[in-house]
Order: C-alpha cells, then structure tokens, then sequence
C-alpha cells in the first residue's frame, strides 16, 4: 500500500470504522512505514488533546434568556415584504388567480380548437392541376412561347 493511500485512511482506522480485509492493509502498512506510524501516533495524541478541552461555562443569565426567548412568539416569514400595506395582499392575490385563469383558458381554448372543415385530402391538388398552374404561371412571367 502506498502512503498516500495509508494516510487517506489514517482517521477511518483511527476510529476503528475498517473492519476485517480493510484494515489489513492498513495495519501491515504501518508496521513498515514509520512515516505512516508517526502520523497514526499524531492523531491519537490531537484526540486526546481535543477531548480534554472542557467547554467554557454559558455567562450568567443565559437560562433565563434562552427561556423568555422560547417564549416569544414566533415571527412569522412573508415572501411579500413589510412595506407593503395589508391591505394589498388579498385583491393582489386575487389578480394572480384570475390572470392565471384566463391565461390557462386562452391556452386551453387554443389547443382545442376544431379543425377546419377541409380535410387534408381535399386541399390536395392532382398533378394536372399542378401542371396546368405551372405553366399559367410560366406564360405570365415569360409570355407565350
């Protein structure tokens, strides 16, 4: 195992999170690598360190705020800023439903529309026709030939 690999682990093995086949690795790595070893030591001892630091004691009267503030009643969240008067809300709310509405019929009445009364077939012509209109068309812009 590589030492890069070794001391990516180091905190995993530390904590006793690799288990059986994974830690293996680890454990033959470190018996042959003192760089590794010096490392895995340098995390127990900053573990120590860590859980010997005793939390500073909460400042006096910090009980008592806790307890007035859970007692005030909650402000409540607006996406509508403050400034704006309370009397806005409702027929503000009440213009979004109805612009929603007659947008959602435009588009619905759109989409159902009846098809016309020609069917595809019928707006067809044969070759013929195209023919016949082709050459009316050739005669108007070059003249008989």
């Amino acid at each position: 195992m590589e030492c890069k690999k070794c001391l990516s682990l180091l905190g995993v093995f530390k904590d006793g999170e690799l288990i059986g086949d994974a830690a293996s690795p680890v454990k033959s790595h470190l018996g042959t690598c003192p760089a590794c070893s010096a490392e895995l030591e340098a995390l127990y001892a900053l573990s120590e360190i860590i859980t010997s630091i005793k939390a500073p004691p909460p400042p006096d009267g910090f009980e008592d705020n806790v307890i007035r503030a859970m007692r005030k009643p909650a402000r409540q969240f607006s996406f509508i800023p403050s400034f704006t008067p309370a009397f806005f809300y409702r027929p503000a709310m009440a213009m979004a439903v109805l612009a929603l509405v007659v947008v959602t019929g435009v588009f619905y009445a759109r989409k159902n529309t009846a098809p016309p009364d020609e069917s595809y077939a019928q707006l067809l012509i044969s070759d013929a026709e195209l023919r016949e209109f082709d050459s009316d068309i050739l005669d108007i812009f070059y003249g008989e030939i």
